[in-house]
């Protein structure tokens, strides 16, 4: 299962087209891209090179995997940062399409569907929190997302919960952990 959910979670991270330093427990601070974030444990960090039409991206993840006692099978931190002409949070005639585009690509490479979408603001920027509801291996999973494109960089906390456990409260408290603290 774990490499099944390893490969779900870069066929996602795909459609979305540094340093870290961890603190006591599951918080990082990623200094590059200036953001917090609360993992209930130390995640691991990775970064993952993707080719996309406006040239190479590179993922920065952070990625806890839940425990057998944990509500959530995962619990995922992403910075990634696009050329500045191509998509910018000041550019708000792009915003609408870019997030869409994500989202519908997001949903389509996991084979799963959109439940849920709704327009959030995180910090003065406009973001979209976004529920996917996917199947593997014969199980239903639910996928919680919140995006939020700031500048020219789009920062995304995500879980994923086995459908009966969906709606939990630290997947919510995950995805509200999520601080930048960079140039406005």
């Amino acid at each position: 299962m774990k490499s099944v959910k390893k490969i779900l979670i870069l066929l996602f991270l795909a459609a979305f087209i540094v340093p870290m330093y961890a603190q006591e427990g599951g918080a990082i601070d990623n200094l590059a891209f200036t953001f917090k974030a609360n993992f209930p444990s130390k995640p691991d960090f990775q970064q993952q090179s993707i080719p996309s039409p406006m040239g190479d991206l590179t993922l920065n993840l952070y990625l806890y995997e839940g425990g057998e006692e944990d509500e959530n099978l995962l619990y995922l931190a992403n910075a990634t940062a696009y050329p500045p002409e191509t998509v910018h949070s000041d550019s708000t005639d792009k915003i609408e399409a870019f997030y869409q585009g994500a989202i519908s690509g997001a949903a389509s490479n996991v084979n799963g569907r959109v439940l849920t979408r709704k327009v959030i603001e995180v910090d003065g920027y406009e973001g979209r929190e976004v529920t996917i509801e996917m199947s593997a291996d014969g199980n239903i999973a639910i996928i919680r997302s919140r995006l939020v494109l700031i500048q020219n960089v789009i920062y995304m906390m995500q879980t994923i919960a086995k459908e009966e456990k969906d709606g939990n409260q630290a997947a919510q408290v995950f995805l509200e952990s999520f601080e930048y603290y960079g140039e406005k």
